[in-house]
């Protein structure tokens, strides 16, 4: 049976239910398609939000309030999976557990797209030369800035909404940010997340110098 792969930009084969760290090429394949996936679903007024730029500003951010080199790094990693599997909003992941549940009364998609993306991240990872799983600090830590940022993104970017969202989300604490956040161009989401890459990511910068 032939399983099923992704081909990349750079015209790779992954693997998707057990990506090869072999198989990720951090230099192109990631910060060109994490460029080209749109945050929120394309729901941005403003234009093309990248999950590249996302990862950055998380980065930068963690960077800016005295955070350490690897939780960066996590932070700039955390949505890597999704140059794999593409962006799977909350909202169409909890539609999804919703209609699994109408129809068979249980739900394990959530889980399933949990597992998915731990693998994908761990290959990820480990080709990027940065440890693997993040210490529960670590996870908590980039998991704060996510939900920060979001709040950050949502107040500055996207149009009002006449439902609330959920409560996490309602209380989160937006960034201190230098400014309001601009859209990046693919060509500069792509060029940014690559030198966040080389900067904060060891093996990335060793692949670099080749």
């Amino acid at each position: 049976m032939t399983k099923a792969w992704l081909q990349t930009l750079s015209g790779r084969a992954v693997t998707m239910a057990k990506p090869d760290p072999r198989d990720i090429d951090p230099l192109l394949d990631l910060p060109e398609m994490l460029a080209r996936i749109p945050r929120f679903n394309g729901a941005v007024p403003g234009g093309h939000y990248s999950v590249a730029q996302h990862c950055v500003l998380i980065a930068d951010a963690i960077l800016d309030d005295g955070g350490d080199v690897d939780t960066a790094a996590i932070g700039l990693l955390h949505d890597a999976h999704e140059y794999i599997w593409g962006d799977m909003t909350t909202p169409a992941r909890d539609g999804l557990v919703e209609v699994e549940a109408e129809m068979f009364g249980d739900s394990r998609i959530a889980a399933v797209v949990s597992e998915v993306r731990r693998r994908a991240d761990q290959a990820i990872f480990r080709a990027c030369g940065v440890p693997w799983p993040p210490t529960p600090q670590q996870g908590r830590t980039v998991k704060s800035y996510d939900i920060r940022m979001l709040a950050t993104e949502r107040r500055q970017m996207l149009a009002p909404s006449g439902r609330r969202w959920a409560a996490v989300f309602e209380q989160a604490v937006p960034l201190k940010m230098r400014g309001g956040i601009t859209i990046w161009s693919i060509a500069k989401a792509a060029d940014e997340y690559r030198e966040r890459l080389i900067q904060l990511c060891p093996a990335v910068a060793h692949r670099s110098q080749q």
